[in-house]
């Protein structure tokens, strides 16, 4: 209680390693929020991150791995991602 009565914004990062039961997780994510905390994914585009989780899960922040876009040309699939995700 006393964190989330802070003047800091607390943000806390999911990392998906392993499968993530959207339902159950939505709940306990929006307790989360509820409490007062922001909630961040973590390593978009790795792993079992994924498009599907951004439509079902609310998130405050979307960070995108690097090994996502450290390679992403001018043209192509990746590169036409970007924009469309930000």
């Amino acid at each position: 209680t006393e964190l989330t009565n802070s003047r800091f914004i607390i943000c806390l990062e999911i990392t998906e390693d392993e499968y993530l039961d959207t339902s159950i997780a939505h709940a306990h994510f929006r307790t989360l929020v509820e409490s007062g905390f922001n909630l961040s994914l973590d390593d978009f585009g790795t792993g079992y991150s994924n498009l599907r989780n951004l439509q079902n899960l609310s998130f405050h922040q979307l960070k995108i791995d690097r090994t996502f876009v450290q390679d992403i040309t001018t043209e192509g699939l990746k590169a036409s991602m970007i924009p469309n995700i930000m």
